[in-house]
């Protein structure tokens, strides 16, 4: 998640220069890089954040991860459009960049006071959680109750 987000803000750092200097091939590269820097803080926080949940809980949790994850894509969306209408896209593209890196700083800000605390656990892998998002654990056999004969 740490380095996901370091990833992020150097992604969207690029990206706000090649918006302020025009340069098309600074930005898809910027745009790749914060898109991998998304992509590893969203895996790492979803397995953070999983993984504490109780077995029965965890449906749920996910449900409420994807919710919260589309909305804080299509909000920001919407309000960049509407600023884009009153301001221009260049600049919302400029403020919209930087409050990504912002916004990804703060994050690498908690993560590493966290770590330095003794708070943040390091997530491993347990046999019932899916490993990434939209993945779903390994069936496990139902075993038949002492006396009983499975069909």
């Amino acid at each position: 998640m740490l380095v996901g987000c370091v990833t992020l803000v150097a992604g969207a750092l690029v990206t706000f220069a090649s918006i302020e200097t025009g340069k098309p091939a600074v930005l898809f590269v910027g745009t790749a890089v914060a898109g991998v820097g998304f992509g590893s803080a969203f895996v790492g926080a979803y397995r953070a954040t999983v993984t504490r949940a109780a077995s029965d809980d965890r449906a749920g949790l996910i449900t409420a991860i994807y919710i919260v994850s589309y909305l804080a894509t299509g909000i920001p969306a919407v309000v960049g459009g509407i600023a884009t209408s009153h301001v221009g896209l260049h600049n919302t593209a400029l403020v919209y960049s930087v409050a990504v890196a912002v916004l990804a700083a703060a994050a690498v800000s908690l993560l590493i006071r966290q770590m330095a605390s003794g708070r943040a656990s390091r997530v491993t892998h347990h046999p019932d959680v899916p490993p990434v998002p939209g993945t779903v654990p390994p069936c496990v056999p139902i075993r038949p109750r002492l006396g009983e004969t499975s069909a």
